[in-house]
């Protein structure tokens, strides 16, 4: 039931008209899948250089070089990405990839930090080697990381994926023309911005929490 709470705010509690309604639906949707896509690339890629690149020697060179990266201002690479790209839902993509994948690969990072002596030593002895040590090994250290990452990650790209629709000129399909459109009159864009916090609240509360608290278990077990 808590899964329709932000459907139901729209429907049954909000002043705004039948058109308003469906249209913000509608719009949450295709901002919804962009931000979906754009956290799909950022898991493989932060999992991939989170892992691989976290320790060692390459690890002491890539931290520093990963610092300033992340520390570069994301909306600053926005005009550069339509120059690339065009005004199009690659960019709005690529816009929430560089937003996204900071936080959880940093995540990741400090969760591979945390492995002890003792514990990559048994997975030796064991013949966790190869892939075998990737999926039953680091992959599950880097779950609270991955879990974390993602809770912050997403935080950042629902606020991004606004902005950039807005910038990029996506007024047709997402957020920002909802948004856009809607900015003249407040009664909707208070109403979409609390449907929206509803729809994030509900998602953290049956998804992420829940996964939080299994990927710290995975650790105990």
């Amino acid at each position: 039931m808590i899964v329709l709470l932000p459907f139901l705010f729209i429907l049954l509690f909000t002043p705004l008209s039948y058109s308003e309604k469906m249209s913000f639906m509608s719009d949450l949707g295709a901002s919804s899948i962009r931000l979906l896509i754009a956290y799909v690339v950022s898991v493989f890629l932060a999992v991939l250089l989170g892992i691989t690149l976290s320790r060692g020697k390459v690890g002491t060179v890539s931290l520093p070089i990963f610092d300033v990266l992340q520390s570069f201002p994301t909306f600053a690479m926005l005009p550069l990405a339509v120059h690339v790209f065009g005004p199009s839902d690659l960019t709005v993509i690529f816009f929430l990839v560089v937003t996204v994948v900071w936080p959880m690969l940093f995540a990741i990072i400090s969760s591979q930090k945390l492995i002890k002596t003792a514990w990559e030593e048994a997975a030796t002895v064991y013949g966790a080697t190869g892939i075998k040590r990737f999926t039953h090994f680091a992959l599950p250290v880097a779950a609270p990381g991955i879990v974390t990452g993602s809770i912050v990650g997403l935080g950042e790209g629902w606020e991004a994926v606004v902005g950039a629709e807005l910038i990029v000129g996506l007024k047709d399909h997402g957020l920002g023309g909802f948004f856009e459109a809607g900015g003249t009159q407040g009664h909707v864009v208070f109403f979409g911005v609390m449907a929206l916090l509803l729809f994030i609240f509900v998602l953290n509360h049956l998804v992420w929490l829940p996964l939080l608290e299994k990927s710290h278990k995975m650790l105990t077990e």
